[in-house]
Parts: C-alpha cells; structure tokens; sequence
C-alpha cells in the first residue's frame, strides 16, 4: 500500500499544486499594488493619514462605515419564513437569491449555507470514486495482515462517504455551476451579518471554487470590501476572524488571498496575538503565551505597551472579557472547498 501510494501520489499534489499557484499568482498580480489596504490596522500612513482597515479608533470608538447594521426593511424581510429543510435547492435557489437581493439576511444566510454544501458535496462525488479506485486496483500481495484490515476500514469508510454525499447531493440536483461559484454568495450574507460566511469570504479562499476567471471583478470586490467585513466580524466578537488577521500578519497565510491583502506586519501580528492570548482557554493559552513572547521580541517597548492597551481594550470593549470557547485557531476550517 505504501509503495503504491508513493508511486501516485505526487502526481496528484504536482497538479493541485500548480492549480494552487495560478490562482494565488492571479490574486497576487491583482492585489499587488494597494499599499493602503496593506497598512497594518491602528497605524497611521507615511504621509501621516489615517491606514485603512480595521483600527484601535475604528474598533472601539467608530461605529459607523464598518458596522453594517441591519435596515428596518431588511429586518422585516428576516422575519418571513423560509422554506423547509431539506427542500431542493434549485427549487428554492431564485427566491433565496431575490430575497437576498433584497436585504433578508435569513434568506442570505441559507443561500450561502446550502450552496457551499452542494458545492462541497457535488466535488466529493467526483473525487471520491477515484480514491476508492486507487485502493481497489492496488496490488495487495505484500500488504500484511494489520494493513490489510485497515485499508478493508478505509474502504468501507469511503463507501459510508461516498452514499452520504450522493444522498446529500440528490437535494442540488438542477443547479449549475455557475450557481454554486460561491464567491459572490457569501460577500452577500457576510455584507448582511452572516458570521461563517464573513469569515469565509475574508479568508479569501471562496474565489477559488469557480468563476474567477470569467469575474476578475471579484477580486476587486474582494479587495475592496474584506477588512470592512473583518471590522464588523470583530465588533461582533469573532474570535475566528481574530485568528485569521493574526495568521495574515503574521504570514501564515501569505498564499491566500488574505494575507496578500495585508501583508506581514509584526506590529499588528503582535496585537492579534495579544488579543487571542487574552481569549485563550488552558489547552492554547501556553503555546500562545511563547509565540507571543517570541513576537514581542522584534518590537519596541512603545510598540510592545500600544498593542497591550488595544488587545485589551478590543477585548473587553467587543469581546465581552469572555475567553474564545473553543480556541478558534483555524479561521479556514470550516471553509475549505
């Protein structure tokens, strides 16, 4: 099993790879040049300006352009029912998206849920009949016994997948593609309150499920409205949008879109950092604590006094003093495609 796996496996990762890389590179050509979205957060611009994105000022003194508050109308639409669960998409995708359209933050919200399902569920029925291929043509003569008894559980696990997702994707039958390219779906329900879509738009990683060439648009769109919904995110007390502009500054993410978008900055990473050790529960609160310790290094003491005052004050302000539940470390979890 080893063997065989070995002798496959990199081609699959050469091609994922290199679909990978074209797309960052797109989004790196386009988002290359907007020195004012890459101004760290709470700074100030060469000129002496005021930095773009999500601020100490704006953070906890502005409430006004960032915080996307719901209108009367919008309101009002949320309060029309919508349709049972487990009806069709495509049955239901035109009213969702005109209820959308209009301001309903429900409909948004089970728009973008439902389509990142089908999505999601109409890719693993392509791929995986191919995994359980490559295990059922493998040549087992070799394997032992214990190896042989986990592939028969992976393959039934495969099988137990496989008959989940078509059941799941019986319920998208009748969509195109174009209507599961997720990207714009989700800028809506964010734009309109939605927490998961927020952090999944601001991720960046929804312009790869389709159409960006066709929509280059989005990119700039993307480019235009991430860290407005990244302000709101915070307002709200999300600490998974937390965990996705520490990873940004601090370059974790430097292939997807977001990171692009902010750029390293050890300033901002430290306040990031700051304010998710304040929230830390004891599984993570220690390997924070050294990360932080490591971070604070590269830093003057002002820099060092100025990220402590707004972590904290971010935290009580917008966070309720209450530490993140379940140590949100990985902002893309729940997106990935």
């Amino acid at each position: 099993m080893v063997q065989k796996t070995d002798r496959r496996k990199p081609g699959r990762i050469v091609f994922a790879s290199a679909a990978l890389l074209v797309a960052v590179a797109f989004c790196a050509w386009y988002l290359r040049d907007d020195s004012a979205v890459r101004q760290p957060m709470g700074t100030t611009t060469a000129d002496g300006g005021a930095a773009r994105g999500p601020s100490r000022d704006s953070a906890v003194h502005g409430r006004g352009a960032a915080r996307m508050t719901p209108t009367a109308a919008s309101r009002a639409a949320d309060s029309a029912s919508l349709p049972p669960p487990g009806t069709s998409l495509a049955k239901i995708y035109d009213d969702l998206k005109a209820r959308a359209d209009g301001g309903d933050k429900e409909a948004a919200s089970r728009l973008f849920t439902e389509a990142q399902h089908c999505f999601s569920a109409r890719q693993e029925v392509r791929m995986l009949p191919r995994s359980a291929n490559f295990f059922l043509e493998e040549d087992t003569s070799k394997l032992s016994a214990e190896e042989l008894s986990q592939r028969e559980k992976h393959l039934a696990n495969l099988e137990q997948r496989l008959a989940k997702v078509r059941a799941e994707s019986a319920l998208c039958e009748g969509l195109s593609d174009e209507q599961l390219q997720l990207a714009p779906i989700a800028l809506q329900a964010a734009q309109l309150g939605d927490a998961a879509a927020s952090d999944c738009y601001v991720s960046g990683i929804l312009l790869y499920s389709g159409g960006l060439l066709d929509h280059p648009e989005w990119l700039a769109q993307y480019k235009s409205n991430a860290m407005t919904i990244a302000q709101a995110a915070l307002e709200r007390g999300d600490w998974r949008m937390v965990a996705a502009l520490r990873n940004a500054y601090g370059e974790t993410l430097s292939v997807v879109p977001l990171g692009q978008l902010t750029g390293g900055d050890a300033v901002q990473y430290y306040r990031y950092l700051k304010l998710q050790h304040l929230g830390a529960t004891d599984k993570n609160a220690a390997a924070i604590g050294r990360e932080l310790a490591d971070a604070a290094q590269s830093l003057t003491a002002a820099d060092q006094n100025a990220g402590d005052a707004w972590a904290q004050e971010m935290y009580s302000h917008f966070f309720g003093g209450t530490p993140d539940p379940v140590d949100q470390n990985n902002q893309m979890s729940a997106c990935y495609l």
